[in-house]
């Protein structure tokens, strides 16, 4: 997304004082005040997989590493396969990375795969790169909410194996009046990214990421995908980091992103990321959380 032209925010690079009051409390760890009750995600179920395989088909080298709980997660994972006369040389890289908090739910999966021609009267060989997941959480009450999701992917082939987010449940509300599950995908090389803000119910929600690479009959062959989502509750709109203070480094990121025409500066989600923006950031820092 770019700035709409000739807008100009009507005040940039400035920290006024009020840019450096604490919100009152801190979200990430879930204490009350009279600003922020205390609204935090009550875990349900998750279901995350990294997978990695590469080499002779039917017996290649394989890694699969599974997450049921809502546990941080770090894991990257590596196999390759030097190949033969029969079989060209492959490898394949993921890693997958989750990050929870009673405020926040971070995943992110990345991952790349290469294979070589195939030699005559050859055989194949795998080169997968697979990462994926899932959490289900409830929440008691009504609550705001932020989400940004990114999807990233690029191939040699025509088409890039699948790439993914979702947010589904019953009690979704963007801000814009609409309503019910999000959802997103990319079949070729190419990038994605949006920032939801609305509210959601009491109830139960679903969210997640699939990130896939795989030559299927390309030889040679080289792919690579990088997905991302963070969801925010109990979200303060001027606390912009999603830090649960509001700072001037809110003000700072908030800056960054306009001047770059980032969609997540387009603070009245109308499409283009103009001086309004700006201007509705200020007063949220003014009106405080």
């Amino acid at each position: 997304m770019k700035r709409s032209p000739g807008s100009q925010p009507s005040m940039c690079g400035v920290r006024s004082a009020f840019l450096l009051a604490p919100v009152f409390g801190t979200l990430a760890f879930g204490v009350s005040t009279p600003a922020f009750a205390q609204i935090t995600f009550t875990p349900a179920s998750r279901n995350g997989q990294n997978t990695v395989v590469c080499g002779a088909p039917g017996a290649g080298i394989l890694i699969n590493h599974t997450f049921p709980t809502f546990d941080q997660t770090h894991d990257p994972i590596a196999v390759s396969d030097p190949g033969n006369d029969k079989r060209p040389a492959s490898a394949a890289a993921a890693q997958l990375d989750a990050e929870f908090t009673p405020t926040i739910i971070r995943l992110a999966d990345a991952g790349n795969a290469q294979r070589g021609s195939l030699p005559t009267d050859g055989n194949g060989a795998y080169a997968t790169a697979d990462g994926r997941d899932g959490c289900g959480f409830t929440i008691g009450v009504l609550t705001r909410f932020r989400l940004t999701a990114s999807l990233h992917a690029a191939t040699t082939e025509g088409n890039s194996s699948l790439q993914t987010f979702y947010f589904s449940g019953f009690g979704i509300v963007l801000d814009n009046g609409s309503s019910g599950g999000l959802s997103h995908a990319i079949f070729a090389s190419g990038d994605w990214s949006a920032t939801y803000t609305g509210t959601l119910s009491a109830g139960t929600y679903n969210i997640g990421l699939t990130g896939r690479t795989d030559g299927g009959n390309a030889y040679p062959f080289v792919g690579s995908f990088s997905n991302t989502l963070t969801l925010v509750i109990n979200y303060c709109p001027a606390d912009f980091n999603g830090d649960g203070f509001l700072t001037g480094d809110d003000f700072d990121a908030y800056v960054a992103a306009f001047e770059m025409g980032d969609n997540s500066a387009d603070f009245n989600a109308d499409g283009f990321v103009t001086g309004d923006d700006f201007d509705l950031l200020v007063a949220a820092f003014e009106f405080g959380c």
